[in-house]
């Protein structure tokens, strides 16, 4: 840090100063925004870019020339120390005038003073990510870990399941097991403290001698380029992971290998932990450590319906190939305070995960009912949903899986948390309004034929009429038209065809889905779907679309678009908590505190309002699978409403833990009362923010004030019988 700072003075002075050559003058403008405010504020690089630079040179940079440049002026600049081009298989990473490399703040007067260079720029983000520590306190869920429940427990969510369904998880990431060992003595017998040298033992069997399987080590933990302070070199207690390396092999083996099997704590070679320092990194002298025993994942039930439980087979469960449903374990229940860094929200709790299966046509998620189902089976108190659609989807509560959400909720007891989906802010859905004896016209622009894409599906909706409303689609195959209450239809069209259904739901929306295929790819530019409304009454229409390369960012996107209207599905059933997301960090995409530009908002199109209220969503760091990264005990960063939904859901079970008996809906109400405005809400609930800002700790606070009430449902659409109360009688 001290080499960075003593060179940042010089880059500072160079591009301040006014010299006669006129390169400090220029220098300035050499150097891009983000490049200068990183010199600006002192941000130093990672550790893990400082381990991979040990010439110094730990900038990532992207060097641009003013035309492409000689063998010889790339040689001279590595030559002079300026930089070091970043190569592959022996080539500097390139194209014709702009090269990858490296620099520091020391040797950028070099660098900038070559007339051929003419612009610098970062390549990489400099912006402080909040790991959980900061996400957890901002929304106050560390002051519930200092309430006790009834019995005088620590909220931690000790008692409670929690059913996250997802992509699966890495069951050996040692955040998911528990610190449930008794304290151990480790023993330094070269005396000059904890190194991992091999010269440190645990006493595992409580001897006081070493045995063989006894040598003290450590792993350290992947953080990715843009952890906070990065991962100093050596152990870090919170963050790395100690071990005894009991084959002597220097590194950490687990299950199969090496005989573990399901009955060894961790799964594999003994896992322990240290209290964290209040500063500094290592061991203390006498310091004890912790094994890890327990894995907090009870059961998991994989693609093919098979299910794996811990103590039985916990080990042969598929891994976690979308690399998602890991940080979400992270932030539900990873670690324990005090002992590990990125603490989860409800670290306590057990876990139960059902691994979503994805298919290439709507419904592209088949299996939610079955795994909502099954997690209640498996004893799930709360439920995450982590995934959102709305391609052929009626979006208004009446779809059988949203129904069965809704009756979980409200007949058995389940508190369900659903994600309002991050397919807002780039071009995939449209609201517009149908006159009488007008039309509302959708105008879908396809990308070009670079990035082809070979299939379309879209959806009008509307509520009211729909004899005398009829449909167009213009496109560069042709002009389409029907009824809206036409039956299905395949329309061809050269090198595909068209496929067309309506529908109406049992709430009364009208659907009217198209789904475009060509094996060649469907041709760019312009497709204009209409619907003409003859009746005499006005109607607004919403438009979703999805194709087969859209991601977050759409591939298609129509000309015109609206964010109105952006929840996904299963979020628009009745009675589940809908979450959206804020950045809970500064930043140059969203000022910190503002909501993120992907994240779902209301109303829905019968005018229900669907986010009950929002939490950090971009970006915060939790487990990762240790197939994404380098080393056991990943972390890395996670964002989107995927972010948020956990720290939601984890607090919920830390309200269920405070009150058993509380009805859903009562917790519900508290996480909405509970929930904070401020400047970037505006007055709330809205349907943007909902009631505003995750806080648990008032969210408790109004828990106990109402955790005996009975809930009554004033819309009809949640009651079970004419009466419309749930719960216990009104005190």
């Amino acid at each position: 840090m001290r080499r960075l700072l003593a060179g940042l003075s010089l880059a500072l002075a160079l591009v301040a100063a006014d010299a006669p050559t006129g390169h400090a003058a220029g220098g300035q403008a050499k150097l891009d925004g983000m490049l200068r405010w990183t010199l600006q504020s002192g941000w130093p690089p990672s550790s893990q870019q400082a381990k991979a630079a040990p010439d110094g040179l730990a900038l990532p940079v992207l060097v641009r020339f003013a035309a492409p440049p000689s063998d010889a002026q790339m040689a001279s600049l590595e030559r002079e120390g300026a930089l070091a081009w970043r190569r592959c298989n022996g080539r500097v990473l390139g194209a014709t005038t702009v090269f990858l490399a490296r620099t520091s703040a020391a040797a950028l007067p070099r660098l900038v003073a070559r007339p051929e260079v003419v612009r610098i720029e970062l390549d990489w983000s400099p912006v402080r990510l909040p790991p959980l520590e900061v996400t957890v306190p901002l929304s106050r869920i560390d002051v519930l870990w200092e309430e006790l429940d009834d019995a005088g427990l620590p909220l931690t969510g000790a008692g409670v399941t929690i059913g996250d369904i997802d992509s699966g998880v890495d069951v050996s990431h040692p955040a998911l097991f528990r610190r449930d060992g008794d304290p151990l003595a480790w023993f330094d017998d070269d005396g000059g403290g904890y190194s991992g040298n091999g010269g440190e033992w645990v006493d595992l069997d409580d001897d006081a001698t070493r045995d063989a399987e006894e040598t003290l080590r450590h792993v350290e933990a992947y953080t990715g380029s843009d952890f906070p302070s990065g991962n100093p070199a050596g152990l870090t207690p919170g963050l790395d992971w100690l071990y005894a390396d009991s084959d002597g092999n220097g590194q950490r083996d687990a299950a199969p290998a090496g005989g573990w099997g399901e009955s060894s704590p961790s799964l594999g070679e003994p896992v322990l932990v240290a209290e964290m320092p209040a500063e500094g990194t290592g061991l203390d002298p006498g310091q004890p450590l912790y094994r890890l025993g327990q894995s907090k994942v009870r059961a998991l039930r994989g693609y093919d319906g098979t299910v794996y439980r811990r103590g039985v087979d916990l080990l042969a469960a598929p891994r976690d190939p979308l690399f998602h449903g890991t940080p979400v374990c992270g932030i539900l229940a990873g670690g324990e305070p005090g002992f590990t860094r990125l603490a989860g929200v409800a670290p306590g709790a057990e876990l139960v995960i059902g691994t979503i299966e994805y298919e290439t046509e709507p419904r592209f998620w088949v299996t939610l009912p079955e795994l909502a189902a099954w997690a209640v089976a498996e004893g799930a108190d709360v439920i995450l949903v982590e995934d959102g659609e709305w391609v052929w989807e009626f979006m208004d509560g009446s779809a059988a899986g949203e129904i069965l959400l809704t009756e979980l909720a409200r007949d058995q007891g389940i508190v369900v948390v659903a994600a309002a989906g991050n397919l807002a802010g780039n071009g995939q859905h449209d609201r517009r309004h149908a006159p009488p004896g007008g039309s509302a016209a959708f105008d879908l622009r396809l990308p070009p034929s670079d990035f082809r894409v070979s299939t379309l599906w879209l959806n009008l909706n509307w509520r009211g009429a729909s004899d005398g409303v009829s449909w167009r689609l213009d496109c560069s195959a042709g002009s389409f038209t029907g009824a809206a209450d036409d039956g299905p239809q395949v329309l061809p069209f050269p090198g595909g065809e068209i496929d067309v259904v309506v529908d109406t739901s049992t709430a009364g929306t009208h659907m009217l889905a198209f789904r475009a295929s060509s094996a060649s790819g469907l041709e760019p530019g312009g497709w204009l779907f209409s619907l003409d409304n003859a009746t005499g009454v006005g109607f607004t229409v919403d438009a979703f679309k999805w194709d087969d390369l859209s991601g977050w960012n759409g591939f298609s996107q129509f000309a015109g678009y609206t964010d109105v209207g952006t929840v996904t599905w299963p979020a628009t059933a009745r009675g589940v908590i809908v979450v959206g997301a804020y950045s809970g960090r500064p930043g140059t995409t969203w000022p910190e505190g503002e909501l993120n530009s992907f994240s779902g908002r209301g109303p829905a199109l019968d005018g229900r309002r669907l986010v009950d209220l929002t939490a950090p969503g971009s970006t915060t760091f939790s487990a990762a699978d240790s197939g994404w990264t380098v080393s056991l005990g990943s972390w890395y960063r996670f964002g989107g409403t995927s972010a948020a939904l956990p720290h939601v859901a984890g607090v919920a079970a830390l309200l269920r833990q405070a009150a058993p008996e509380a009805h859903p809906y009562l917790i519900e109400r508290a996480l909405q009362e509970g929930a904070r405005p401020d400047g970037f809400t505006g007055e709330v609930p809205n349907a943007d923010w909902g009631y505003g800002k995750l806080d648990a700790a008032a969210a408790l606070d109004r828990l106990r004030e109402i955790r005996h009430e009975a809930v009554v449902l004033v819309d009809p659409a949640l009651r079970s019988d004419a009466s419309g109360r749930v719960g216990p009688p009104a005190p």
